[in-house]
């Protein structure tokens, strides 16, 4: 085989096996943030004891940290320069779901816990939201035109919100509610029950991440089987090209190679048949017999027997120097007719006698 083809069946080797440790590292539930995700209520209990116990943390607040739905595909219209929207995107959010009391917690929040629903115009009368995001407001929102800029620019760079406040705005299609509130966060799993009523069954982000990991295996088995029949049938033109090189006596032989080497290929190479034991053969057997020093049918010689050598000057006055070698038919024709011969002449003299 050449260079070109130990590289392309290596190069399938090592696709195969890459997408196969693939797929089974797919099948573990690894966390990309080990440690990030809790559970809902044992954490709030420790975190509401350490507000009562410390006094540098009783004007604070403990937030509820998740998403739903929706909400991480809506970048897009929570940050837009155009209508200068500004808000802060944290990957903490990244493996939440408020629908299922899947949360982080932000233990000291300064200014209130916000709550951010997003609803498609088309469904407002029904109730039904497409995305939720709950987090601490602080260094959350820079600006937005969905909030009155008066009275919430206590900072520089940021807005703060400090009060129990609910805006709401609609634009490019969505309808977006924002919920302030100076309070903790109430129990995740109680709000999940509430939540899951409230926004469209059957998208959460989990189910985002598995399609989109769907696609991929999707797409990788496709160029990893495009990749193996490739191989074969560039192995096959290979051989067809040796076969053809090799002249047409040897199509058996090149047919029988492709078999050999697709076997290799799989590790089931058929095993060569076993020798067999030649009969043997005396020098004085029928066998060894030597029949070229006889005639055969359709030789040049056949039906004719060489006479002694007569010198060539005596060889004009013979016209053949053959004589016809009689067959067995004509030999026993001949033997018949004597025999006929000598009965009718042995008659004849008994008569005369």
């Amino acid at each position: 085989m050449n260079n070109k083809l130990v590289a392309l069946l290596v190069l399938t080797i090592v696709v195969l096996l890459l997408f196969g440790v693939f797929l089974a590292t797919s099948n573990f539930n690894v966390s990309v943030l080990p440690g990030v995700n809790t559970s809902a209520s044992k954490p709030a209990n420790s975190l509401l004891s350490t507000v009562h116990d410390d006094p540098d943390l009783k004007n604070s607040r403990i937030c509820n940290q998740c998403v739903g739905g929706k909400f991480l595909e809506k970048k897009w219209l929570m940050q837009d320069d155009r209508i200068a929207q500004k808000m802060s995107w944290f990957d903490t959010w990244t493996g939440t779901d408020c629908l299922e009391g899947i949360v982080n917690y932000y233990p000291q929040c300064h200014t209130s816990c916000v709550t951010i629903w997003i609803q498609e115009k088309t469904e407002v009368s029904k109730a039904i939201y497409d995305s939720i995001l709950m987090d601490c407001a602080d260094d959350l929102i820079s600006n937005s035109p969905d909030i009155p800029r008066e009275g919430f620019k206590d900072a520089p760079y940021t807005m703060e919100f400090k009060k129990n406040e609910t805006f709401y705005n609609e634009r490019t299609g969505f309808r977006i509610t924002y919920e302030f509130s100076t309070a903790s966060s109430k129990d995740a799993n109680l709000l999940a029950i509430k939540y899951r009523k409230m926004i469209s069954s059957g998208v959460t982000t989990q189910e985002t991440e598995t399609d989109t990991k769907l696609v991929f295996i999707l797409i990788s088995a496709f160029v990893v089987v495009s990749l193996v029949i490739g191989t074969f049938v560039y192995l096959g033109f290979h051989f067809q090209r040796q076969r053809r090189g090799s002249g047409s006596s040897n199509n058996v032989q090149g047919r029988r190679g492709i078999k050999q080497e697709l076997f290799n290929l799989v590790g089931l190479a058929p095993q060569p048949p076993a020798h067999r034991e030649t009969r043997e053969i005396f020098p004085n057997s029928v066998e060894n017999y030597q029949m070229s020093a006889f005639p055969h049918r359709g030789s040049s010689t056949f039906g004719r027997t060489k006479v002694n050598e007569v010198p060539e000057e005596d060889s004009q006055n013979d016209q053949d120097n053959f004589y016809e070698a009689p067959t067995t038919l004509q030999r026993e024709f001949l033997e018949k007719r004597i025999r006929e011969a000598m009965e009718t002449a042995k008659r004849v003299a008994e008569n005369e006698n």
